[in-house]
């Protein structure tokens, strides 16, 4: 038993002092990302890769750690941020060239329309593309499901584009309660809730539309939970939102995720100005912001809180 008990607490010190020989310096090289890395290997979310560039902040960088957040390739899981493949990985992305190479490579969930692949050849030109997996050939795409959260705005796939009219999607509306009728809200995340907007009819759609069909996906405020694809918040819960002027009052509103860094607010006096702006929660005053968690995913590339900030 003392020989297991040694091997246990042997073991423990050596991964304390990994963590810390990551130092709270910036990374110069792969180890050292490596070492504050936290993948979660069943959907390919979570490991990081050296980049000199992070070393100032930028896109997918995880603050200015010279480190940025990348995705290893898993057929079919939900890479959240649409992360750069790490080049370690490069080798497990699928080259296709055609259609069936494709449906072979996904691995969707039919219960919500995520995951399926179509072929794209220009997915396999200069790096990939929007919605392409790198320039593997093809490209992220989605089954019309109602109520279903198309993550990552896909364009529906060729194959479900005419799907037989008793499928009844997209929903055709002209007004508020059509789009209310056709929605299928989760109340515990805010999100699958819809609002009939005119624009959404014209020109195909556009941005959070569910095609154009008169409705456009929004978000209702729930403290703490995740606006998957930063939709609009419906106007009928606007009266849902607070108002204030200081930390302190957007402290009280927030509803953080301590395991993944996710859900804190901060004060922005430009989060009153012009109906608010990126990050911030309409024109509450508030804004989200990240708390940095090794391996946690900054769900929309937040800004870090000031007060949890680098130093």
């Amino acid at each position: 038993m003392k020989i297991y008990t040694l091997l246990a607490l042997s073991l423990l010190f050596t991964q304390i002092l990994a963590q810390l020989s990551c130092g709270p310096d910036p990374c110069a090289d792969q180890t050292c990302c490596s070492c504050r890395q936290n993948p979660n290997p069943s959907n390919g979310n979570g490991f990081l890769e050296f980049d000199v560039g992070c070393q100032v902040g930028g896109l997918h960088c995880v603050a200015d750690s010279g480190c940025r957040l990348c995705y290893k390739p898993t057929f079919g899981a939900l890479n959240v941020g649409e992360r750069p493949v790490c080049a370690r990985f490069s080798d497990l992305v699928a080259q296709c060239d055609d259609e069936s190479c494709c449906l072979n490579a996904q691995n969707p969930n039919p219960t919500d329309g995520n995951g399926f692949f179509e072929f794209d050849a220009d997915c396999k030109l200069n790096g990939g593309g929007l919605h392409c997996i790198a320039d593997s050939g093809c490209r992220m795409c989605y089954k019309p499901i109602l109520g279903g959260i198309n993550v990552g705005d896909r364009p529906i796939c060729r194959r479900f584009a005419a799907l037989p009219a008793t499928f009844g999607f997209p929903p055709t509306c002209m007004d508020e309660t059509c789009c209310i009728d056709n929605q299928n809200p989760n109340d515990m995340d805010g999100n699958g809730f819809l609002e009939f907007n005119a624009e959404c009819k014209a020109n195909g759609g556009g941005l959070h539309c569910v095609h154009d069909g008169g409705c456009r996906l929004c978000f209702k405020p729930i403290l703490g939970g995740i606006n998957v694809g930063d939709r609009p918040i419906c106007n009928r819960f606007l009266n849902l939102l607070p108002d204030c002027n200081d930390h302190a009052c957007c402290l009280d509103f927030q509803n953080p995720n301590l395991m993944n860094g996710n859900g804190f607010l901060e004060f922005d006096a430009d989060c009153k100005l012009n109906g608010g702006g990126l990050h911030c929660v309409h024109d509450s005053g508030c804004r989200m912001c990240y708390k940095p968690i090794l391996g946690g995913i900054n769900v929309g590339d937040r800004p870090i809180c000031e007060r949890f900030a680098l130093v």
